[in-house]
């Protein structure tokens, strides 16, 4: 199941909380972390004098466990350290998911060496998005640089009691799942905050338009053209135009419709991985791991690779691609595929499929549907070419040309013989009896 979400708590356990405050900032994260789903992964750090990480992304049920196992340390505020460790993990071991970060703190960072600048910085090249939340005596000036800067929010309360409603806003108001367009993605997956090159300065970045279902007005939504790997903000994709370098077939937006239209995207993706189980020995498919699931694993070696649509032959696919690989290789202690796995190519349903391994953990595939069976329209064969020799055979044979002039000049007598009776007024009859056995005999054979 797809990840949608990886959201990480960041917790102060400083002295100056108490205990009571304590256990209601707990029991309002348990409550919180209720209000997500299957698909998605929180992670837990805590920080004090240091930073205490009680669990790496996993479901909302174990993450509820470790918030209620937790035995306070106390000490000073390494807010920095916090929020610079849970960013190390979401580079480390988080899957593709959005990233959300949430930050909960009464005081001010008096034990991190870090800079809030720094914090920043690392936050938005992993495209992590942090809400913080002050409570009481803090350095609301920062707090809310970090958030905002970061494409976050930042809230203010005065008592711990009163997370309940921060809490519900950072839902409902920010709200991760909120789809305005209603086309599979929500507006925090279509927009991303990037760092403008060789400056200190940042800029909003749309991956896509999270008020239009189909941004580029290709008639493929932008749900559909991400699953598939093209882009949708460019009508004119780099899969339409390209035949793909890892095989002879071209991937068209006309080879995908069928799949589209039956909602079967990974139809010929899920028949690649099969095709490499059946023919390579040792591999094992779809394996869960902590950031995610890795498509294809070779056990002897614990080298990954990931399946990829065509596009992933290209930039910045392609580097996309590498990077998921390379979080799989991350979690496991292993290392990216190598050679091991051949390309292939096989027959599926109406489709001719190929697939190439790119000796970069991604294997790359390409299909094309097949064309109907043609009906032969028949051709005439063709004319003989003639010698120097060839001699024209007439439609006729000689007796048959000679019977039809003889019919001919029999007609020819007997219309004559009468019109010269009409014309002499019957002198002519004398003759007529010798005519007529005449035109007899050329109708009829000498």
């Amino acid at each position: 199941m797809t990840t949608k979400f990886d959201i990480a708590f960041v917790l102060d356990d400083s002295g100056s909380i108490s205990s009571s405050d304590f256990t209601k900032m707990r029991d309002e994260c348990k409550q919180l972390s209720d209000r997500f789903t299957e698909n998605d992964r929180l992670a837990l750090f805590m920080f004090a004098s240091s930073v205490s990480k009680l669990t790496s992304f996993t479901d909302k049920d174990t993450f509820a466990e470790c918030l209620s196992s937790y035995r306070r340390t106390n000490g000073m505020t390494a807010l920095y350290s916090g929020i610079n460790s849970a960013t190390t993990e979401f580079k480390n071991y988080s899957t593709d998911a959005s990233r959300i970060m949430i930050v909960v703190t009464d005081g001010y960072n008096n034990q991190s060496g870090a800079s809030s600048a720094t914090v920043i910085n690392n936050a938005i090249e992993e495209n992590v998005i942090i809400y913080c939340v002050g409570v009481g005596s803090v350095n609301s000036t920062v707090l809310k640089n970090i958030s905002e800067s970061t494409g976050g929010c930042y809230y203010y309360i005065n008592q711990f009691s009163q997370l309940n409603g921060i809490f519900e806003n950072i839902i409902s108001e920010t709200d991760l799942y909120k789809d305005s367009d209603g086309d599979g993605l929500a507006d925090s997956e279509e927009v991303e905050i990037r760092k403008i090159p060789n400056s200190e300065n940042y800029y909003c970045y749309m991956v896509s338009n999270p008020c239009v279902v189909d941004t580029d007005c290709d008639s493929y939504n932008d749900y559909v053209e991400e699953y598939i790997g093209s882009s949708p903000v460019s009508k004119i994709n780099k899969i339409e135009q390209t035949e793909s370098s890892t095989s002879g077939y071209s991937v068209k937006w006309s080879d995908w419709q069928e799949l589209i239209e039956e909602h079967a995207w990974n139809y010929i993706h899920n028949a690649v991985e099969a095709d490499i189980y059946s023919k390579n020995v040792g591999i094992q498919l779809e394996t869960p791991i902590s950031v995610g699931r890795i498509e294809v694993l070779r056990l002897a070696t614990n080298e990954v690779w990931d399946v990829k649509p065509p596009s992933y032959v290209y930039e910045p696919n392609r580097s996309k691609g590498i990077a998921q690989v390379s979080r799989y290789v991350n979690a496991i202690g292993g290392k990216i595929g190598g050679l091991y796995i051949k390309g292939s190519s096989f027959e599926i349903g109406d489709y001719k499929v190929q697939y190439s391994n790119m000796n970069n953990g991604l294997i790359v595939y390409s299909f094309k549907k097949k064309q109907p069976d043609e009906v032969p329209v028949p051709v005439p064969a063709p004319e003989t070419e003639k010698d120097d020799n060839y001699v024209y055979v007439p439609q006729y044979q000689p007796a048959q040309e000679i019977q039809f002039w003889g019919t001919v000049a029999a007609v020819l007598i007997v219309g004559g013989t009468i019109a010269e009776d009409v014309i002499t007024g019957g002198g002519g009859i004398a003759d007529d009896a010798a005519s007529f056995y005449l035109a007899y005999r050329l109708m009829f054979g000498l």
